[in-house]
């Protein structure tokens, strides 16, 4: 059994963000490792006694989750100099790859990580991490399956809504706009195909927590999706940064222009785009996913995971014909739950991490 420091964030302010928990309880559950927890949500003292035992125990490594420093640094002060000066290895799980970069290489570079674990497996992102951080980089999926919340629990046939969406609209420097595009596709179009809709996208809207986020997926018997992730990676966070300025001074300006002013020519992008959590949830609770066409990581394939729906909607009716055959439909939720059961449960992805840590210990 592997002895670890646990650094995450747990608190009201990322209670519906499903995989930060999913990665904290699968580390606590899981049988290789002995884990001492220090949420930096928790009081000051709590985690300075949880410091002190780390040191006592001499833990084999440090742990840091993406909620640790996702959408701001949390690790931070007294609690990162101790953590610095640790003989433990430090590992780092890098979230929101699309901004505050400069300030993630800096905290896994002043941190002296042994490891960096990117979400994408992107050769080619992570031999730009190996460069910047000067660390091995190693690349696990961002988010996994929590199969005590998400599985199935109604059969298909009973389940009331025909297509469901739930999802926060893409920032602008994403450059792309996929998950409003299929929402705003179907809720124009529901008539025409007679289904039962209940899509919402935006930035406003009330994110449901886990269990509720599972009641959902369970009364749905189809799923829209997309890829997450923007069409370029920039590193050095000029780009967004540049975006954002521009969207400010000129808030009507179309995603056209804005792709026009700062995405680079095809054949310079590093995309960004990657298999999300909201596609293994889906998995996981056996409901049918009609996606935009993509890659999702090289893990699920178009007519044996998922309905693919071209980006133009050429094919719509075709998509929407194998929506309606059943027994289509029940081979593709019986492939991608198979396939999410053997690779994507957080147990599973904490197996290989237990593999990947053995060669830095």
């Amino acid at each position: 059994m592997i002895s670890i420091l646990l650094c995450y964030s747990n608190d009201k302010q990322n209670r519906s963000i499903s995989y930060h928990h999913g990665w904290k309880n699968g580390f606590i559950e899981h049988p290789r490792f002995n884990c001492i927890s220090l949420n930096l949500a928790a009081p000051y003292l709590l985690n300075k006694l949880a410091l002190a035992k780390a040191h006592l125990r001499k833990v084999d490594a440090v742990v840091i989750l993406h909620s640790a420093f996702s959408n701001s640094q949390l690790l931070k002060g007294a609690f990162f100099d101790q953590i610095q000066c640790m003989d433990a290895p430090k590992i780092y799980f890098v979230g929101n790859e699309y901004k505050l970069m400069p300030e993630k290489i800096a905290f896994a570079k002043d941190l002296q990580c042994a490891l960096f674990i990117t979400q994408t497996e992107s050769k080619q992102i992570e031999d730009m991490y190996c460069k910047a951080i000067g660390c091995p980089v190693e690349s696990l999926p961002g988010a996994g399956l929590s199969t005590d919340i998400f599985y199935p629990r109604i059969e298909f046939e009973k389940r009331s809504i025909d297509l469901g969406f739930r999802a926060a609209e893409e920032p602008a420097y994403f450059y792309h706009q996929d998950r409003m595009a299929i929402a705003e596709y179907f809720i124009n179009n529901s008539s025409k195909f007679s289904l039962n809709i209940d899509i919402s996208v935006g930035q406003n809207k009330k994110r449901f927590d886990r269990n509720k986020y599972s009641d959902f997926l369970n009364n749905c018997k189809g799923q829209l999706g997309t890829e997450s992730g923007p069409e370029h990676f920039d590193l050095t966070d000029k780009l967004r940064l540049a975006v954002n300025q521009h969207t400010i001074a000129h808030p009507d300006s179309s995603l056209d222009e804005i792709r026009n002013l700062f995405l680079p020519a095809e054949q310079d992008r590093v995309p960004l785009r990657i298999i999300s959590g909201r596609n293994i949830e889906a998995a996981g609770t056996k409901t049918v996913q009609l996606l935009f066409e993509g890659n999702y990581s090289g893990h699920f394939n178009p007519d044996e995971h998922y309905i693919s729906i071209r980006k133009d909607f050429s094919n719509i009716d075709q998509a929407m014909e194998k929506f309606k055959d059943l027994s289509y439909c029940k081979k593709l939720t019986d492939n991608a739950y198979d396939l999410i059961m053997q690779e994507f449960t957080y147990r599973k992805l904490i197996d290989k991490f237990y593999s990947m840590l053995q060669r830095y210990i």
